[in-house]
């Protein structure tokens, strides 16, 4: 069950990464002009919502490995 949940983890871990990826390049590309705080805001966001997940994955693992 380790090695199953551990396949899983690294997964959902890896699919947070490539997503955050994505979203910030996305946003990077369709930007006009030089950076505002509007933007680094954004870009904040980004941040937190990948942290989060990727938090959020790492506690579910390890609920469902500590029995």
């Amino acid at each position: 069950m380790l090695v199953s949940a551990l396949s899983t983890l690294e997964a959902k871990l890896k699919e947070t990464v490539e997503t955050f990826q994505q979203d910030v390049e996305f946003y990077l590309e369709t930007m006009t002009g030089e950076p505002t705080k509007a933007d680094l805001e954004e870009l904040g966001k980004y941040v937190f919502y990948a942290l989060r997940t990727y938090q959020s994955s790492l506690i579910e693992y390890l609920r469902a490995t500590r029995d």
